[in-house]
């Protein structure tokens, strides 16, 4: 995670108005053998996120996976 937040730190800034905002899909394994990591990954997000903010923004669609045959994602 730090490699990625180093990578992103790197990129040069966007002017306002140039260009779209990047595009993710995030997909989240919320079934119950996962809520011990579920902590963690709220604070990699956050990074995540605050350095996306910091280059233009970051358009996000979710999607997870609960249990068998339960799959759901927000409008792109």
């Amino acid at each position: 995670m730090s490699a990625f937040l180093k990578q992103v730190e790197s990129l040069p800034a966007v002017r306002a108005g140039t260009h779209r905002p990047g595009r993710l899909i995030f997909a989240i394994d919320a079934t119950a053998s996962r809520q011990p990591s579920w902590d963690r990954a709220c604070a990699v997000q956050a990074d995540m996120f605050q350095a996306a903010a910091a280059h233009g923004g970051l358009a996000v669609q979710l999607a997870y996976y609960r249990g068998f045959g339960e799959f759901a994602a927000t409008p792109s």
